[in-house]
């Protein structure tokens, strides 16, 4: 429900139509006492990017922290595997995981990302060989060191997650964090 053009007048100020802070902040302690993000909107005349810059604004420490979710790295880690190994789609991911599918999206494109070229360039050649002909016993050899390598990376991984989970430290580097 909007309102007319002289409630409008009266909530604003100055020749830029610039709402009155007592008024941001009645609406922001609406938003965080219940009332539905919609309903704000409809009911206060205002639009709904203005609204949640508002609550990012001039939103209480509790209602800001309790907005954004935190994930564990297993959770994060085990979902974009999925994805990225094609065992499932993000959409089935994000449903079986809970998810959002953006957010998904997000976490597979930062792992792709934290790929090296060369760790690309073996994936490609062995992609090729799996729709060759039998191989000899020394390629069979070193695939088993790989699939062993990658085992062991994929423990470590999850053994340094669970550490940071428990622990509360930060173990791994940051992505593109400056080179000293």
């Amino acid at each position: 429900m909007l309102l007319s053009g002289q409630d409008l007048s009266e909530r604003r100020f100055g020749p830029r139509g610039n709402y009155k802070p007592s008024f941001i902040k009645m609406v922001v302690r609406e938003v965080e006492e219940g009332l539905a993000f919609q309903e704000a909107y409809e009911k206060h005349g205002i639009h709904s990017f203005t609204l949640r810059r508002w609550l990012n604004r001039y939103g209480s420490a509790e209602y800001l922290s309790c907005r954004s979710k935190r994930y564990p790295a297993t959770l994060k880690r085990s979902a974009c595997q999925a994805v990225i190994d094609g065992k499932m789609t993000v959409k089935e991911a994000a449903t079986n995981w809970q998810l959002n599918a953006t957010t998904l999206r997000g976490w597979v494109q930062q792992q792709k990302q934290e790929v090296t070229p060369i760790n690309t360039e073996i994936l490609k050649k062995s992609k090729k060989k799996s729709s060759t002909p039998p191989v000899s016993d020394e390629v069979k050899a070193l695939q088993e060191q790989l699939a062993y390598a990658n085992l062991k990376i994929a423990a470590l991984n999850t053994l340094i997650d669970v550490a940071e989970e428990q622990l509360k430290i930060n173990i791994r580097k940051k992505p593109g964090a400056k080179q000293s």
